[in-house]
């Protein structure tokens, strides 16, 4: 019984329980004492009564009738219903009792009136009441003796006879109309509790009856013989189906996915086979549209508890989850700019494509494309007109390939041709001329200036039987190399001598190993900015090579060496310690910034902890002002490590971002094991806010995932000041990007952190 319902159960009992005359009562004493009056002044007009033509005794009998009839009539009101009505008795008394006196009536009458009197108070009034009623009974018949009032003997025996049979009679209804009251008042209680729980009960059927038919979740009750006794408004609205259109197996399996008929079959069984334990299971539900919902059912065997007697199947609808995971997936295996397989599905491939030419011993060939003077065509006529290039190119393309071949893009003007089952040696070859043919034809380019304009490419081939998937892209690569080397607009088969391309690679990697300690690392600092001021909040710090015999070499030309060795420990651990010192003394010269320092997973696995505790304490930096950029690819790998690992960041004070979010595919489910603080969006999805609308809506997916899970969202590669107006009304709150400012030495950034950037679309170009 809830509280209110409690007080007012209380109150209503201590208002009837309180001791009230009732009507009935009030109107019954007044009829008696009426008549108490009218035989008083009957007996006043008989000749041999006592009070026979005595005016005192006349007087005495009409007050009698006269109050006796006022009372009935007043009885009907509340004036006579509280304590008052208590005197009525002692009143009736009092007169008969005066009447006697005065000699005025018989003492056989007055003990008849004593024993109605006494009847009465005992039917209404509680146990004692008559017996010290009986001590004015007994003044009664004493007192008239003092006045000299005329009695006989039988008047004195009388007094011995009355009295006692008036308080027996007395007591005796009293005590029975106390237990009855007393049984009343239990019944009423009784009642009032029973009609208390009746509320408490019905209260709360419509509390969680509303909570089952207002929630968004589905549920289903069904008998044991797998027909539905309840379904919720919720699982009828998005089914379209009254409950009885559910009856039937046939019927029940309609509104489920073909496949997943026997997963719901499935999980019923184990159910059954252990009641009360849930058993999860996912299905597919068909809507009343035509469409199918992503549920994740808990499916339960309540047989066994009373209130049930039934299979209670709950499924929490997905569908937006799983939506966004394949948009996810999608963008995770495809190129967003041109829809062609990405590196990671080009791999997925080639290892597929492998292991069929190993079983059927047919020839494979890679073939790498290089658009020759990409870069000139961005710089002049800028970067819009540098992805409508590569959309045509890939359309081109793929008008080449034969069913089965894939192409794929690796980046930038890069491009790949995986093609198999070769009848010919030389069809390679001959694919790669028809590539060369086809990008040799103009394209015309829309804008503000139409282009008309001819292309030329690069393409390395290799092939081979059963060659390790690795190796055939190595060895395209170093083709692709020599094409380039020799001229471009050409194609190059490899050839095991061409390997004297990857030995100066490995000198550039033996360069790396004193690089160090010669001194030839250098960090710029790209500003990170509020999207609604562009100012300057953070900065990322980037690693620059200064070679002595290349010159100044960006991280896509060595840091993939040395992610490849352990060098990245050792220079891992000197980009941290100079970017958090360069940190701690812009601090002391009152800038507020933050550092954003990158790490690869091979620094997660040595004691990084330490060598970030250690610089931080070395540096005084800080620890908030520290975040360090994991790649997504960090969040699928030795998982329960990782959670430890960045979950001991969390609690040093360091910040946590996810680099290149949405490029490598996810489980949503990570984001809330890990210890996230920022998104950084990908540049490749922000490139494709003016072409693509896949890419607008990742975007603001990404953008709304952020804000509903708390965390700060920073949108890399802004070039465009359209995709600066793009991300604002996405409510993106940071950026980077060559439009913003490209990365700068510290004095630079010092300037810009005081003086404020400026949009510089020309720069984001160069």
């Amino acid at each position: 019984m809830s509280r209110p319902t409690r007080a007012v159960a209380r109150t209503n009992l201590r208002t009837r329980a309180s001791w009230r005359l009732p009507k009935n009562a009030v109107r019954e004493a007044a009829l008696l004492f009426g008549l108490c009056g009218a035989v008083s002044l009957a007996n006043d007009f008989l000749p041999h009564s006592p009070g026979y033509g005595r005016l005192s005794s006349v007087v005495l009998s009409a007050a009698a009738l006269t109050a006796g009839l006022l009372v009935f009539v007043l009885g009907q009101t509340t004036l006579l219903q509280g304590p008052g009505a208590f005197l009525m008795p002692l009143g009736g008394l009092a007169m008969v009792g005066i009447n006697y006196a005065f000699g005025l009536i018989p003492a056989v009458m007055l003990g008849a009136w004593f024993l109605l009197i006494a009847v009465y108070v005992g039917l209404w009034l509680p146990q004692g009441t008559v017996f010290l009623l009986s001590l004015l009974a007994a003044l009664a018949y004493v007192l008239p003796l003092f006045y000299g009032a005329p009695r006989n003997q039988f008047d004195v025996i009388s007094m011995f006879i009355a009295i006692p049979v008036s308080v027996v009679a007395g007591e005796i209804v009293a005590a029975s109309a106390t237990a009855l009251r007393s049984a009343e008042r239990s019944q009423r209680e009784l009642s009032l509790k029973l009609e208390g729980a009746r509320a408490e009960l019905d209260r709360r059927e419509r509390y969680y009856r509303a909570l089952v038919e207002r929630v968004n979740d589905y549920l289903l009750v069904l008998e044991t013989d797998g027909s539905p006794r309840y379904a919720s408004p919720a699982l009828l609205g998005m089914l379209g189906h009254s409950l009885e259109d559910l009856h039937g197996e046939a019927n029940r399996r309609s509104f489920v996915h073909p496949d997943d008929a026997e997963t719901l079959d499935a999980a019923i069984e184990r159910a059954l086979a252990s009641p009360g334990e849930p058993v999860r299971c996912e299905l597919r539900l068909h809507d009343a549209s035509d469409r199918y919902h992503h549920c994740i059912g808990i499916t339960t065997s309540l047989l066994d508890d009373a209130a049930v007697e039934g299979i209670v199947l709950v499924m929490h609808d997905i569908s937006e989850s799983k939506e966004l995971e394949e948009q996810l997936r999608e963008q995770a295996l495809h190129d967003p700019l041109t829809g062609l397989a990405n590196r990671v599905l080009i791999e997925d491939r080639l290892e597929q494509m492998v292991a069929r030419s190993k079983r059927a011993h047919t020839s494979m060939a890679v073939l790498y494309v290089d658009l020759d003077r990409f870069k000139n065509i961005n710089d002049s006529l800028g970067h819009k007109a540098g992805d409508q290039l590569l959309k045509l190119t890939a359309e081109r393309l793929v008008a080449a390939l034969r069913k089965g071949d894939t192409v794929g893009r690796l980046g930038g003007d890069e491009f790949v041709i995986l093609s198999e089952d070769s009848t010919m040696p030389v069809e390679p070859e001959l694919l790669a001329e028809r590539v060369l043919s086809l990008l040799a034809e103009p394209f015309s380019l829309d804008g503000e200036r139409p282009v008309s304009l001819t292309m030329s490419a690069s393409v390395g081939v290799a092939q081979g039987v059963a060659l390790p998937a690795n190796e055939l892209m190595r060895n395209a690569d170093v083709a692709l190399y020599q094409a380039k080397a020799g001229g471009k607009n050409c194609y190059v088969v490899f050839r095991p001598e061409m390997y004297a391309a990857l030995e100066e690679r490995l000198a550039l990697e033996a360069d790396l190993h004193g690089a160090l300690s010669r001194d030839e690392f250098v960090l710029v600092y790209q500003p990170i900015v509020d999207l609604e001021t562009l100012q300057v909040t953070s900065t990322e710090a980037l690693l620059r090579w200064q070679h002595p015999a290349r010159g100044l070499l960006t991280p896509d030309k060595f840091l993939p060496l040395l992610e490849d060795s352990v060098l990245i420990i050792d220079v891992g651990a000197w980009v941290l310690r100079t970017a958090c010192a360069q940190a701690a003394a812009w601090v002391e010269k009152g800038l507020d910034l933050s550092i954003s320092v990158n790490v690869s997973p091979r620094q997660l696995q040595h004691d990084l902890l330490r060598v970030v505790s250690s610089t931080l304490e070395a540096t005084g930096l800080e620890p908030s002002r520290l975040v360090l950029e994991v790649t997504e690819s960090v969040l699928l790998h030795n998982t329960d490590a990782t959670i430890r690992e960045l979950h001991d960041f969390h609690r040093l004070g360091v910040r946590i971002a996810i680099d290149d979010f949405g490029t490598g595919y996810s489980s949503m489910s990570y984001l809330r094991q890990f210890p996230i603080d920022i998104l950084k969006i990908d540049r490749s999805f922000i490139a494709g806010l003016d072409q693509s609308r896949e890419a607008s809506t990742i975007v603001r997916s990404l953008v709304g995932l952020g804000r509903n899970l708390g965390l700060q969202t920073v949108a890399e590669g802004i070039e465009e000041t359209s995709q600066l107006s793009a991300l604002r009304e996405d409510s993106c709150t940071n950026g980077q990007g060559f439009l913003i400012a490209r990365p700068v030495p510290p004095r630079e950034l010092e300037r810009l952190v005081r003086d404020g950037v400026e949009l510089h679309p020309e720069s984001a170009a160069v």
